[in-house]
């Protein structure tokens, strides 16, 4: 099984809380979910993600760093986020006719 490495312990214990109580601020019934994560035997959704990043007070890519870094590695990009170009494109308009 592959883990998925990241600083979610870290960052937990920076905060100064244990799992059950993450587990209560992401109104989760037990602490099964934040354990797995920490261990990287799974992977929050991305909404849990975003809630983590701000209980501990921080981005989500410092939560996962090497995963972050890996990505922007692969598609030839700089790890730091305001160095990524940002494009928009013109939002999908459904015919209506």
């Amino acid at each position: 099984m592959n883990k998925t490495p990241n600083n979610l312990r870290l960052y937990r214990k920076q905060a100064g809380l244990f799992q059950k109580e993450v587990a209560q601020l992401l109104k989760l019934d037990c602490t099964d979910r934040i354990s797995h994560w920490e261990k990287g035997t799974a992977v929050p959704s991305l909404i849990n993600l975003f809630r983590l990043a701000a209980i501990y007070k921080t981005s989500p890519q410092d939560l996962y760093q090497e995963t972050w870094r890996t990505i922007m590695n692969h598609h030839g990009q700089t790890s730091t986020a305001n160095e990524i170009p940002v494009t928009f494109e013109e939002p999908l308009t459904p015919d209506l006719h």
